[in-house]
């Protein structure tokens, strides 16, 4: 029973790191550039926008912020699941105290931390960019709101960049430690693997 339970939380982690961790890499390295250079491409325009700000990039942060809205309650309920399932694995059914196994338990604090920071930032932005326009529409400049605009911009790039850090550190020691069996540590492993080899040496003997 244990073992069979063992896989469905190892699966119900792997299925989440992967739409978590894609999704944002898709996101950011994929769907921005693209977003974006689109817009420059056709040469955009937004009606009753003021002249002094971009229209391309104005239309492709509405975009993308749009789309990062979207994309917020699917990666919220991954990350959850990956922290329960990290959790349960590793005090329900490894029970062992290995460094490596113990390590991705650790590594969740600097991912919650990360994952606090982007939401506030991304509210923020989204506050900053509507007084950005709302000044340039009044008085054709706005300096303090776009240099808080581009303050938390900054700040939610810094957060997913950590995010992406760590899930990526939490992936690499799981697959490190794929071999585990529930209950055994990974010398006990070794020494067991050791054993049937010897035992099959003896039996060709």
């Amino acid at each position: 029973m244990l073992p069979a339970l063992f896989r469905i939380t190892r699966i119900f982690f792997w299925l989440a790191l992967c739409i978590v961790l894609g999704g944002m890499v898709a996101l950011g390295a994929v769907a921005a550039p693209a977003i974006f250079q689109t817009n420059r491409a056709l040469h955009v325009a937004v009606p009753g926008l003021p002249e002094s700000m971009n229209a391309a990039n104005y239309l492709g942060g509405q975009t993308f912020g749009n789309t990062l809205v979207r994309f917020a309650p699917l990666q919220y309920v991954g990350l959850g699941i990956i922290t329960l399932s990290l959790i349960v694995e590793t005090f329900v059914w490894l029970q062992q105290r290995q460094l490596l196994v113990r390590l991705r338990i650790v590594l969740l604090i600097p991912l919650a931390l990360a994952a606090v920071l982007a939401t506030v930032a991304a509210r923020h932005v989204r506050q900053a960019a509507d007084a950005w326009e709302q000044g340039i529409r009044q008085t054709g400049t706005a300096p303090s709101a776009r240099l808080e605009l581009e303050t938390w911009h900054h700040r939610a790039e810094q957060a997913e960049m950590i995010k992406i850090l760590a899930l990526t550190a939490i992936a690499a020691l799981t697959a490190w430690g794929l071999a585990l069996k529930p209950g055994k540590s990974p010398q006990g492993i070794i020494s067991e693997n050791r054993g049937a080899r010897r035992g099959c040496g003896e039996e060709r003997g």
